[in-house]
């Protein structure tokens, strides 16, 4: 292959990284922006607030659209020097959690709703886990390898407008 043919698939191949790399940037803004939620611990009003509740102030369910959901557990397979039991965020993990981890530039705590996993908050970050890519907790690597690969629509819950 002559070096113009090369340089022309190298070109093309850098363009094409290049426009999907813009693609993820766009679609992480966008969920930053849509994602405004001030308390995502506690989901109960004090009273003051429930007699003030209005219609723009009732969480709404949202589409982020179609996303890769993989899934990962607490053990070394799958955290390897990061196996500690305690998150990105923090969190100490508990039997019985549900949680995921999402790109770095995702807020910590926001509330996702995965189908067939369940609504869970963002505890968690994975260093292969770029754009519209989500991975999902598990207790046990088996659970883990069950889920495997999804693409899945995810939901993210927002204060109404």
């Amino acid at each position: 292959m002559n070096n113009s043919k090369r340089n022309a698939i190298a070109f093309l191949m850098c363009l094409a990284v290049s426009v999907l790399v813009f693609y993820a940037i766009d679609k992480i803004e966008k969920l930053n922006s849509i994602l405004e939620i001030t308390d995502t611990k506690s989901n109960q009003p004090s009273d003051a607030e429930a007699e003030s509740v209005t219609p723009s102030s009732v969480p709404i369910r949202r589409s982020l659209g179609i996303y890769i959901v993989t899934a990962y557990c607490p053990n070394e397979c799958c955290c390897g020097d990061y196996a500690d039991g305690i998150t990105a965020s923090g969190h100490k993990i508990i039997e019985g959690d549900k949680f995921c981890a999402t790109d770095p530039r995702i807020t910590f705590h926001l509330k996702l709703d995965i189908e067939e996993y369940g609504i869970v908050q963002i505890e968690d970050r994975g260093g292969k886990i770029k754009g519209n890519k989500i991975d999902v907790f598990f207790w046990t690597h088996e659970e883990a390898l069950e889920w495997g690969v999804q693409e899945i629509e995810i939901f993210c819950w927002v204060q109404g407008e």
